[in-house]
């Protein structure tokens, strides 16, 4: 596969420095629902070599990337790496400049309003705002959703030209369960839905209790950002995300392209 979709290098890359991708693909390990592992469950998820494994947790704990979970003898991630996160998110002018504009719509129409970009096979979040009546559906910076079912996923899938869509679905399929097929023919709804309207839809596709749309955009440099309107089924109908939520992301999206970020 590309470098686009999984974040590797081919082979042949001179450039590529195997040692510093290895200790990186280390800190990726950890999730919110691996929060604390052991150099052996690191090994198994890596496909390291466990010796590999216990040098690089011990320099990276030494780095302040890692440190000693206090009820066990594993590695829990530490504060060098929530610096980086901060640094990224922090210096991301697009999302200081799109954020009040992002305010103002999730206080207006009581939804939650989300600024995603795609980090491998997921999209994570760079903000979220969302009005008090959404509380249950709580994206915090730097959570993540899934490419194929959420519609934020689905818009920066639509926003690729057909051939690299392919890769991605294929990508994709091969780490999904057996309903793949489904997910596959909703993802190509929604690649006409965008071709359509110039949105991405996902009425329960990705949690059942949740409506949303999507619309994907570009910043200066290349980069495909995705921003979203969702909220609780219970208070966000379907009738209404494509009627009121589509165009007013499209609106909001127009806003931005005007930006000229």
């Amino acid at each position: 596969m590309s470098l686009s979709v999984e974040g590797k290098a081919t082979p042949k890359d001179r450039k590529f420095v195997e040692a510093l991708a290895r200790g990186l693909e280390l800190l990726r390990a950890f999730s919110d629902s691996q929060s604390v592992l052991g150099n052996q469950e690191l090994s198994a998820i890596t496909g390291l070599p466990k010796a590999t494994v216990s040098r690089m947790t011990y320099t990276l704990k030494q780095l302040g990337y890692l440190s000693n979970d206090p009820h066990s003898d594993k590695y829990r991630l530490d504060v060098g790496v929530l610096a980086l996160g901060y640094a990224y998110v922090a210096n991301v002018q697009a999302s200081q400049l799109i954020r009040p504009l992002m305010a103002d719509l999730a206080a207006q129409h009581q939804v939650s309003v989300g600024l995603t970009v795609r980090e491998r096979l997921s999209m994570i979040y760079l903000e979220n705002c969302r009005h008090h009546a959404v509380q249950s559906l709580r994206m915090e910076i730097g959570a993540s959703i899934p490419l194929a079912t959420s519609a934020a996923g689905r818009a920066y899938l639509a926003s690729l030209d057909g051939p690299e869509r392919d890769e991605f679905i294929v990508y994709l399929g091969e780490r999904q369960p057996p309903q793949w097929q489904q997910q596959v023919e909703a993802m190509h709804q929604a690649v006409a839905c965008y071709q359509a309207h110039g949105y991405c839809l996902s009425m329960g596709d990705w949690n059942r209790t949740v409506n949303a749309v999507a619309v994907p955009f570009q910043v200066q440099g290349g980069k495909t950002m995705v921003l979203s309107i969702g909220g609780p089924s219970y208070l966000v109908s379907e009738q209404q995300i494509e009627q009121t939520f589509a165009p007013q992301l499209l609106h909001l999206v127009e806003e931005i392209n005007n930006m000229r970020l």
